[in-house]
């Protein structure tokens, strides 16, 4: 297996020094289904033969995020290294790649680039295929994430489930109600970014996999028989996860997402869409100020979801919001010509609580043009909205 890469050649150097250290190596799992796919490297792991310990010694600077597993993260060569160890007296490296997840991700590859691909991962990329490495049910039940890493990499690739393999994913009695809400989150988020993440979520519903959510996020019906929105169609994962939150929790969307770990700020986000999109089952009614307020990218995010939640698709209303933000003076408060230090400056002795309610009315007076954005004229205004209320 030859391969150009920078990220390819620096797994095979570290095999190298592994090898001078008369430590045998291996690249696994997604960087060689990765460069077999010609994709980018993202992930680089590498499993070498012996005991925990070797780790150390070969890498000082290593970092092993948990105890309870022998996982290594390595930074090397500007690339970021998971190294796992295997001991040959208790364990063969077909053994090792049985455990793996599904057959493209079991493959491992030499310092020689001699492909060993027990389980037909490479004919199964070929075939565009996701199937669990040897009994399906085993795999799921040594790890219940693997249910929706399927669903993620049908996602990812755009590849078809094996049937046994969907099978196992639909099977009873492996649940992820003990699974961290942080996983179930990642590979959730993974699926909406990928580029047939509306045919991935489509099986993830009819799968019934969501039933099995841990309580805490677990919706108390699910219509396993909904048919998926276009979710290529929405150009956000806020607009995704909004759409997501909709499917699953229906009305109590607004009350699930902060169950969520999701990163705060990307959840606020999608609360407002939500909450707006909620509060107005019929769609926003769009003016100068709602636009100003929400900033338009907001707007069209509410919009997007708020007509795919009515049925109702109408590019004259997401025209409007655009011709409404093209025609506003000012984007935000920021963009006054003057600020709360001008203010004090022309009125040193003004009271602080005064300084907001200025600022306010010259942000409504500029927004809508009854005054132009101009310094000296802002300025005549404070002077003679004080010389009227004081």
């Amino acid at each position: 297996m030859n391969r150009k890469g920078s990220a390819w050649s620096a797994a095979l150097e570290t095999l190298e020094f592994l090898e001078k250290n008369k430590v045998k190596g291996y690249v696994i799992g997604g960087a060689v289904r990765d460069t077999i796919l010609s994709r980018e490297i993202e992930d680089i792991d590498i499993v070498l033969e012996g005991a925990p310990d070797i780790v150390w010694s070969l890498f000082p600077h290593a970092v092993q995020p948990s105890s309870s597993f022998p996982v290594f993260i390595v930074p090397r060569h500007g690339y970021v290294f998971e190294i796992t160890t295997f001991h040959p007296d208790k364990e063969s490296l077909q053994m090792n790649l049985e455990h793996r997840d599904f057959t493209m991700n079991a493959m491992t590859v030499e310092i020689s680039g001699n492909l060993i691909d027990p389980y037909g991962g490479q004919s199964d990329i070929n075939r565009r295929l996701i199937r669990s490495v040897s009994s399906p049910l085993q795999r799921m039940k040594e790890d219940p994430l693997r249910k929706l890493r399927a669903f993620r990499f049908v996602s990812e690739f755009n590849f078809s489930l094996e049937e046994s393999t969907w099978q196992a994913v639909c099977a009873d009695g492996i649940g992820l109600q003990d699974t961290a809400k942080e996983r179930i989150q990642r590979e959730i988020e993974k699926i909406l970014e990928g580029k047939a993440c509306s045919r991935a979520l489509e099986l993830l519903l009819a799968s019934g996999v969501i039933s099995d959510f841990p309580d805490s996020i677990k919706p108390e019906y699910i219509l396993t028989n909904q048919k998926s929105p276009e979710l290529e169609d929405f150009s956000t994962i806020e607009e995704k996860w909004a759409v997501f939150f909709f499917l699953l929790y229906s009305e109590q969307a607004c009350c699930f997402v902060n169950s969520w770990p999701i990163k705060k700020r990307i959840r606020s986000r999608i609360h407002y869409i939500i909450k707006m999109c909620t509060a107005n089952p019929g769609g926003v009614n769009w003016d100068t100020e709602m636009v100003y307020q929400n900033g338009w990218r907001t707007a069209i995010q509410i919009e997007t979801v708020s007509q795919w939640l009515t049925g109702v698709q109408d590019n004259k209303r997401l025209e409007h919001i655009l011709n409404l933000a093209q025609s506003l003076p000012i984007v935000s408060r920021d963009d006054l010509q003057v600020d709360g230090r001008d203010i004090v400056r022309q009125h040193p002795c003004l009271p602080g609580r005064w300084i907001g309610y200025l600022l306010d009315y010259l942000e409504e007076e500029v927004l809508y043009g009854r005054t132009a954005n101009k310094r000296d004229e802002l300025l005549s205004l404070v002077k003679e909205k004080l010389s009227h209320e004081r």
